[in-house]
């Protein structure tokens, strides 16, 4: 994934969790903000130091979730800028993974794919 795909600024972090659009898949928690102004989606991989206290295990399910994304990504087009048009722009993701059972990468992959194909339904 290329630096502009992740999102990692406070301000960015702060406007997506303030626009409160939540959603789960399985064990997969998501909040997105649609039309960031941006022509590239943006994500965000969380998972939480209470279920895992190991480093290696939280960052193998957040290498895992990253690379369910990066193949299916295409699934969710950023909206064409149109003249006078405000909402246009990619969608920033926050993905938190929120149990403590270690899902293979078929499983994580699934539930990314489905989480994509619901936010390009309201997109």
């Amino acid at each position: 994934m290329k630096k502009e795909e992740r999102l990692s600024s406070k301000d960015g972090l702060n406007a997506l969790l303030a626009a409160s659009n939540y959603g789960r898949e399985k064990v997969l928690k998501y909040c997105y903000r649609t039309c960031n102004s941006l022509p590239y989606n943006r994500i965000v991989v969380t998972v939480p130091k209470r279920l895992f206290k190991r480093a290696v295990w939280r960052n193998l399910l957040k290498r895992r979730i990253r690379e369910a994304y990066r193949l299916n990504k295409h699934i969710l087009r950023p909206a064409v800028r149109r003249d006078g048009d405000d909402k246009w722009g990619g969608t920033d993701i926050l993905f938190i993974y929120s149990t403590r059972e270690v899902l293979d990468q078929d499983q994580v992959t699934a539930m990314v794919v489905s989480v994509l194909k619901k936010l390009a339904y309201h997109a």
